[in-house]
């Protein structure tokens, strides 16, 4: 069964089919997800999928959709992330990501399913919080608690400088990834601090505003996503007005981040202590990534370690 639906182009169409084809009789159900999903993608949009094979979905055919993945971006397709799913990660619920996802192939399994565990998601939105302030430096091979600047000069603090996605590890000048960076941040705050699991940016925008209106980082949260998604779509603004405005947000991110790194450090041991492997394995990679100069992130990230260690 195929389910409808086209984004502009068929660009999302085309995808589905090729993956069907190269997958003959494999994926149960095909999902996409994100902004495309709720039709409010802008030019820089990745295209977000989800793929549920028949059994299970071991490590041979991981690494075929990879190489399926890396092939379609090389031949000139769009940027995609694709999230690998199997009867066993549906059994301990499912993301919230997947709550407003549209089926493109199969039945549709995950409509009915729980979310995962509030602790299971909460190491979700820390682990990608941490992640967006790993690439907005580039992809360093590690990061040090307290954090730096991306770069000590320039008006925008080197936010911009990997700004924009175009390949695996390339990137262009652009404000798409701080986007991704501060909107992240504010996700994790409301899973930390309200419980709440917001599947979209836009979403999280809103749900931020609901819950926190006196917080001062509102105004972080919906500028760098008005002037760096829906004004400008990832670009550098040649207006003054909106330049002096995202220079004033990247200045004042810094401190955010390392709110967010602090509190995300403290929570590795719990996270470590799940069961859920997928969570364990993020946790595994932001332990062998980021160090502190604080005694009590420290501790943590060692506590972590010995309780990932085989």
């Amino acid at each position: 069964m195929l389910a409808g639906g086209t984004d502009s182009g068929g660009l999302v169409d085309g995808l589905r089919d090729r993956m069907l084809a190269a997958f003959p009789g494999q994926i149960q159900s095909l999902y996409l997800l994100g902004s495309r999903a709720l039709g409010c993608q802008i030019g820089t949009s990745d295209v977000d999928l989800a793929v549920l094979f028949q059994g299970e979905a071991g490590p041979e055919r991981r690494r075929a959709l990879a190489h399926w993945v890396e092939g379609a971006r090389a031949a000139g397709g769009p940027m995609m992330d694709v999230t690998v799913l199997d009867a066993r990660d549906l059994a301990r619920g499912t993301r919230p990501h997947l709550r407003i996802a549209r089926l493109l192939a199969g039945e549709d399994v995950v409509k009915d399913l729980p979310l995962k565990p509030a602790a299971t998601l909460l190491g979700y939105y820390a682990h990608l919080a941490l992640y967006f302030i790993w690439a907005v430096r580039g992809r360093p091979a590690g990061l040090r608690h307290p954090l730096e600047y991306p770069s000590a000069e320039g008006d925008f603090r080197g936010y911009e400088h990997y700004g924009v996605r175009i390949g695996e590890n390339r990137y262009v000048p652009g404000f798409a990834q701080l986007v991704n960076d501060v909107n992240c941040l504010a996700a994790f705050r409301l899973a930390h601090r309200a419980g709440e699991y917001i599947p979209n940016k836009s979403m999280t925008v809103a749900a931020f505003a609901r819950l926190f209106p006196a917080d001062p980082r509102l105004d972080l949260v919906r500028g760098v996503f008005e002037l760096g998604r829906t004004r400008w779509q990832g670009q550098i603004p040649p207006v003054a007005a909106d330049r002096e405005r995202l220079a004033d947000y990247c200045r004042r991110v810094l401190d955010w981040e390392n709110e967010t790194l602090a509190d995300c450090l403290l929570l590795l041991p719990g996270l470590a202590a799940l069961e859920d492997p997928e969570i364990r394995q993020r946790t595994r990679s932001i332990v062998e990534r980021v160090s502190s100069s604080s005694p009590a992130q420290a501790a943590a990230i060692a506590k972590a370690r010995d309780l990932l260690r085989p």
